[in-house]
């Protein structure tokens, strides 16, 4: 096999382990909505190079993709169901960190953004196929409260966390002891 064909194997076999992490992440959105991405992107934060880039063999058979590029998928999923907001919030926070990194992206070969919209496709697809609750069911549930849902209860958090950060944790107390004694 020639080196061409075999680092051709390898990159796709790479991008299976990476579908089902993209597919998961996918789903996670689904169910959990905008506070999905945010608490995702705020968890991935760690912002060291290795977030960002990683040479060639590094890349080679790794279990996930780079976390810049899970969150590029969780935005651009995020813009496609309304989002938009956040979704460039989370990104131009990356971007920034990225650019004080002096990192440019690079995937050597293992992905091209040129992808994005038939890979978006096939993920909706898989996502689809497994229907998993939508996040706006619980969202768009009047009975559905902040004290009686936890996909609620992470909307309504994160809204308050990100107009007001510092009452954010008085709230959060009394908000967990609320939905603890429903």
């Amino acid at each position: 096999m020639t080196e061409l064909l075999r680092l051709r194997q390898t990159i796709a076999n790479t991008w299976l382990h990476w579908m089902i992490e993209l597919y998961c992440d996918a789903v996670g959105f689904t169910i959990g909505g905008e506070s999905y991405l945010l608490a995702f992107a705020w968890y991935l934060r760690h912002f060291t190079e290795s977030d960002f880039h990683l040479n060639q063999d590094e890349m080679s058979l790794r279990s996930h993709p780079l976390s810049w590029l899970r969150i590029q998928f969780l935005a651009l999923r995020a813009k496609n169901n309304g989002f938009e907001k956040n979704a460039e919030q989370v990104l131009s926070q990356w971007q920034s960190i990225a650019d004080a990194l002096n990192i440019v992206e690079d995937y050597y070969g293992y992905y091209n953004h040129a992808l994005d919209d038939v890979l978006m496709e096939l993920l909706d697809c898989m996502v689809t196929e497994v229907s998993p609750i939508e996040y706006s069911t619980f969202l768009d549930d009047t009975n559905c409260t902040a004290y009686n849902n936890p996909i609620k209860l992470l909307d309504v958090a994160w809204k308050k966390y990100l107009e007001s950060p510092l009452e954010y944790p008085t709230w959060e107390a009394e908000a967990i002891q609320k939905y603890l004694n429903k």
